[in-house]
């Protein structure tokens, strides 16, 4: 039987989506999600030093790989489907590309002191961009070993790329500053002060940034706070448009790897430590928004959680050790029977 692969992402949808097979591979738990260009492979890092590769046609577990020497955080597949880059856990702070076809190491990336909280890949080119608890973001590329670029920061620093890979953003130091790839070492171009407004705004929500995200319509930006809300910005002022209110979220130790856009931009999904998702619809002009559904998922915290970029499938995992892959009650399914 052959899969389904042109369900479009729709309102409808969306609001029947519910885990439709699940694994539990893992002894601890998952820590971070990804999927390929094409969306037909996801991967999951965990706290085991275990990477685990999933087949997302078939709704098969396809691989799995240890880094029991290094541990490891936050694996980003490359442009070719074969190869993820991810961070290490402990003896040392380099960044490792990895072919999964032979599990061979094919390059290190060397000069973080400390654990890197934050990592993504560039969707336009070789290049991502790495953060880390050393006050520093790093600018690679994945075809040399040698740092191409370093911005100093203050504390943990959050990364992240536009969709068209011209800009991206680091969160630090309670502000957002977005930089031109091409002349990030004159400084940022604009500088958001995220913490001054949610202070004025929103006291209740100050919190700890542990994630920023932008949407694929390059128009908003998500802030995944540590506490209470989190924040949809508008990507040219600076402006909050929406906190996203009631989302029971995870502790500051973790990457905001429980939030997530819908490719489609309307919608932002985020795990909760009572292991349910709650969901925002976006085209709710309330400054104050309210979850528009709430999805008993999970018997545990939901640590990770990520959009197919290609189709109607979501992938969720939590403290529990399971993952989740998730499609419509519809016909149509993408997973084969």
């Amino acid at each position: 039987m052959t899969a389904n692969l042109t369900i479009p992402i729709t309102s409808a949808g969306l609001s029947t989506l519910r885990i439709s097979k699940s694994f539990q591979e893992n002894e601890s738990p998952v820590t971070s999600i990804d999927f390929d260009d094409y969306g037909e492979f996801c991967i999951t890092a965990a706290a085991d030093e275990s990477l685990h590769l999933y087949d997302c046609r078939q709704g098969k577990s396809l691989q799995t790989l240890y880094s029991k020497k290094y541990g490891v955080h936050l694996a980003r597949f490359t442009h070719n489907s074969n190869t993820v880059v991810y961070a290490s856990t402990k003896e040392d702070d380099t960044l490792r590309f990895l072919s999964l076809h032979d599990n061979k190491y094919i390059r290190y990336f060397r000069g973080h002191k400390k654990k890197v909280y934050s990592l993504d890949m560039s969707p336009a080119d070789e290049f991502f961009l790495s953060g880390s608890i050393d006050g520093s973001v790093r600018l690679w590329d994945s075809r040399s070993p040698n740092c191409q670029g370093l911005i100093h920061t203050m504390g943990r620093p959050s990364v992240s790329f536009d969709p068209q890979g011209a800009i991206f953003a680091i969160a630090s130091e309670g502000s957002v500053r977005l930089y031109d790839i091409k002349s990030f070492d004159k400084g940022p171009f604009s500088t958001f002060p995220v913490y001054q407004q949610i202070q004025e705004k929103f006291p209740e929500y100050v919190g700890t940034c542990t994630s920023v995200k932008f949407n694929n319509d390059t128009n908003t930006i998500l802030i995944t706070n540590s506490v209470n809300g989190h924040f949809v910005l508008n990507a040219h002022t600076g402006e909050i448009q929406h906190c996203l209110t009631g989302t029971n979220p995870l502790q500051v130790e973790s990457s905001g790897e429980e939030t997530t856009f819908t490719p489609d931009g309307k919608y932002v999904y985020a795990g909760s430590k009572d292991g349910s998702v709650r969901v925002w619809n976006l085209e709710n002009s309330d400054l104050l928004l309210e979850p528009s559904q709430i999805i008993p998922t999970h018997p545990a915290p939901i640590t990770a959680i990520g959009f197919n970029p290609r189709y109607m499938m979501m992938v969720s995992a939590s403290e529990g050790n399971d993952v989740g892959l998730w499609e419509p009650e519809t016909r149509g399914h993408i997973l084969d029977e």
